[in-house]
């Protein structure tokens, strides 16, 4: 009636990796669907939230792409390019 399935193990993706990762696709997905609200504060309401670093370093990345404008509003262009389900940088290049 019933079949085991076997299961293959998967890789365990290192801790210090998924910290490290870049929060810049994160970032400007969360200005998107939070109304261009402020990254840091709206980071700081995860269960888990980044270190504040990281999240200025995205932000200051998606400034420096031209995504988010000095006030950390998403711009014509990041509003284009937050559809994309690719990094930033990556994106810009192909658009």
């Amino acid at each position: 009636m019933f079949q085991f399935i076997k299961t293959i193990p998967c890789k365990q993706i290192n801790y210090t990796t998924l910290v490290a990762s870049s929060l810049t696709k994160v970032v400007l997905d969360s200005k998107m669907l939070t109304n261009n609200m402020n990254a840091w504060e709206f980071m700081n309401t995860l269960i888990t939230p980044p270190e504040k670093l990281a999240v200025e370093r995205a932000v200051a990345e998606l400034k420096e792409l031209e995504l988010l404008d000095e006030n950390e509003n998403l711009t014509p262009l990041g509003k284009t390019l937050v559809k994309f389900q690719l990094e930033p940088k990556l994106a810009k290049v192909i658009f």
